[in-house]
């Protein structure tokens, strides 16, 4: 589990949202957590938590830098949890036997330059995720905020540019093999 769960003496660590299990060893209680989602389709992650027996402690999990607004419920109830993106937020408090942990981190759409030298050529990204586009027709960026131009299709994850040439806008790992795509695109205003 080193990717997914790191741990220290007094926390365990979620640094990745995939469905999983760890089992950790708190000070001789055994805590057996598992993680059910959909991510990236879906932007909420839930975490059963089973100590052998009552314990506190910490569940530490990553609140990444490209979300905004993270909300935390245990069993059901709001918590108020400081959630700074590119940090750790922290849940301390007495767990018990079948706690449960229900995290959203909402995703947003966003224009990631290429790099420095290039900022004017960038990718299309909806939270972690890089969206791509059917080689034809080439996508024509026109704002810096890309949710004034591109809007979510019935489809999960599926995105069309309004006032430009149909072609869906797709999750770079939905291409089959071999299928040409455009990942990043020269902003025109």
């Amino acid at each position: 589990y080193n990717l997914v769960y790191f741990k220290d003496a007094a926390s365990l660590y979620v640094n990745l949202f995939v469905p999983s299990s760890v089992t950790w060893n708190h000070r001789g209680t055994e805590v057996l957590v598992e993680q059910e989602t959909g991510f990236p389709e879906s932007d909420s992650t839930s975490l059963s938590v089973r100590p052998s027996r009552e314990d506190h402690f910490a569940i530490k999990f990553r609140v990444p830098r490209w979300t905004r607004n993270v909300k935390v419920r245990v069993n059901g109830a709001s918590l108020p949890v400081r959630c700074e993106p590119g940090t750790w937020a922290a849940i301390e408090r007495r767990w018990k036997d079948g706690d449960r942990v229900t995290i959203q981190l909402p995703m947003r759409l966003a224009l990631a330059p290429v790099d420095d030298l290039h900022p004017h050529r960038v990718a299309l990204q909806y939270g972690p995720v890089v969206l791509v586009r059917d080689q034809q027709p080439i996508l024509r960026p026109q704002a810096k905020d890309p949710s004034d131009w591109i809007s979510r299709s019935a489809k999960a994850l599926e995105f069309e540019a309004a006032g430009q040439k149909q072609g869906p806008v797709v999750p770079f790992y939905r291409l089959g093999f071999g299928t040409p795509y455009n990942m990043f695109f020269d902003l025109t205003a």
